[in-house]
């Protein structure tokens, strides 16, 4: 989540769900109240849908879970991830994913699973555990994990949370979130309360730059302090007999002058984030009262696009799925089973990750470099404990391969804006100005009037030059970058086929 991430958000009407405030409800009272982010996902209702039970999803939930496709267990009921985030710089001050699961919770074998230290917090079993998080046992069926790692903030967050009423000192847009996940029954709700978060100078100078946006420069004042007074945004999915979603932006005031072009600045920004979702550009956008919204159905990928960002930690996603591992195991099994998890959770992730450029639309280098850093970071959060070695360091170079490539794709942007930079069209041939001072004056004592054809000539052509040396610099740097990056994907494949190989020779299992 960047700092103007200023038009996203999904709001839908469904129909009301008696049980949702009771699954919700404990775990909304454990968000701290300076959160300005936070996720609900009923998965009961999800799951139960007319789209869901004809799609099979409640069968395959356990086998995507397995092999690492979704982070969300098929024990899991409903899922409440919060944050404080600093939009200016993109990270988060502090993170909480908490998971309901109506079978129970448990989180001794997963400290062992996991190789953390089993700790106790304001009389709440923890385990610190690898990846800079606590996991915590709430009660009997809600388990929670908090990030970072600072004991100290763990229990000050125990102590100051769990109040009666669980939402009585969020912010207010925090609240009407809720509402919609518990009054109104929408399924999946993502929201971001961004209050204050941008200036209106510095709404005005992206304007400034936009490809959408060509309002005069007072209309560009007025659009920056529109934009700058948003209030917020909220995103969430309802699931009928199909998917269906909208975004929903809320301002201070009515957002009509972006009646026209909202829905393209919306584009535009998710584009620069590496974000789009192709599915948005079908959609219908409109004005109500202060609101903008834009609505429209999800595809398949458009809605595995979306829940991509249910990125749970492995430790809280496989407590409730009830991990255990017997003490009879020999070590040599332990090593085998969570070798062949290990390299399942990686192809897959490299599978995805191939794909992706042309099932969500990304376009350009910079955004492609964007997803190779995170799932470099996916494959570097995958667990370790009881992998062989080997396998381990294969997946330290296969995330490094990854960053490599994100680098090479950052590096074409970079060095085609050093190499155009040289293209002046304004020097030709040692002569300064259009045509240079020489030829623009028709040297000494030629008349000024009998050159200004020929001058402007010169002009025109120069700037045709540049602009032809430029393209070949573009393509020259387009070409070397994905040369690059397809070096990097035939040296992972190389690895990982000679991985597998000597993988299964040696515990004689199929990896």
């Amino acid at each position: 989540m960047k700092r103007l991430i200023l038009l996203l958000s999904l709001f839908l009407i469904a129909g009301s769900a008696p049980s949702a405030t009771a699954q919700y409800s404990e775990l909304m009272g454990r968000v701290p109240k300076d959160a300005n982010t936070v996720v609900l996902l009923n998965a009961e209702k999800i799951f139960s849908s007319p789209v869901a039970r004809e799609g099979r999803w409640q069968q395959r939930r356990q086998a995507a879970f397995e092999a690492g496709v979704s982070a969300l267990p098929p024990q899991a009921s409903a899922v409440v991830m919060a944050a404080r985030t600093d939009f200016e710089f993109g990270k988060s001050v502090w993170e909480l994913s908490m998971l309901r699961s109506p079978d129970g919770v448990q989180i001794g074998e997963v400290a062992n699973r996991f190789g953390g230290t089993v700790d106790s917090i304001e009389e709440k079993f923890a385990a610190r555990l690898p990846g800079d998080h606590y996991l915590v046992q709430i009660s009997d069926r809600v388990l929670a994990a908090h990030t970072p790692a600072n004991r100290q903030d763990v229990a000050r967050w125990l102590r100051g949370t769990d109040l009666s009423d669980p939402t009585d000192r969020h912010s207010g847009y925090l609240r009407e979130a809720y509402r919609y996940a518990t009054e109104v029954g929408t399924p999946l709700i993502m929201a971001l309360d961004l209050e204050q978060v941008a200036s209106e100078a510095t709404v005005a100078e992206r304007l400034g730059r936009s490809t959408t946006w060509n309002g005069s420069e007072e209309e560009t004042r007025a659009a920056a302090k529109l934009i700058a007074g948003v209030e917020g945004v909220t995103l969430g999915v309802t699931f009928g007999e199909a998917v269906r979603g909208s975004i929903r932006v809320d301002f201070s005031q009515s957002p009509d002058p972006l009646k026209e072009v909202g829905k393209g600045l919306l584009i535009e920004t998710l584009e620069k984030h590496g974000s789009m979702i192709e599915d948005f550009r079908d959609w219908s956008p409109s004005v109500r009262e202060n609101t903008l919204l834009l609505s429209g159905q999800l595809s398949a990928e458009g809605l595995r696009r979306l829940l991509s960002v249910l990125e749970l930690p492995a430790s809280l996603a496989e407590a409730v799925d009830r991990v255990k591992l017997s003490q009879d195991d020999s070590p040599e099994s332990l090593t085998r089973a969570a070798s062949q998890q290990y390299y399942r959770s990686l192809v897959v992730l490299l599978d995805d990750l191939r794909t992706k450029g042309k099932r969500d639309g990304v376009k350009t280098f910079g955004q492609a470099a964007i997803w190779y850093g995170k799932y470099a970071r996916k494959i570097d959060d995958l667990p370790l404990l009881n992998v062989d070695p080997v396998l381990v360091d294969f997946g330290r170079q296969t995330s490094d391969r990854l960053r490599d490539a994100e680098m090479a794709m950052k590096g074409v942007g970079m060095r085609t804006s050093v190499r155009t930079s040289g293209n002046n069209a304004g020097y030709v041939d040692g002569d300064y100005g259009y045509g240079g001072y020489r030829s623009y004056y028709g040297g000494y004592g030629t008349p000024y009037s009998s050159n200004v054809t020929t001058n402007f000539n010169v002009a025109r052509s120069a700037v045709r030059a540049e602009q032809q040396a430029d393209n070949v610099v573009r393509t020259q740097e387009r070409v070397s970058g994905a040369a690059a990056v397809q070096q990097i994907w035939a040296e992972i494949d190389r690895a990982s086929a000679e991985i597998r190989r000597d993988l299964t020779a040696k515990y004689q299992v199929e990896f």
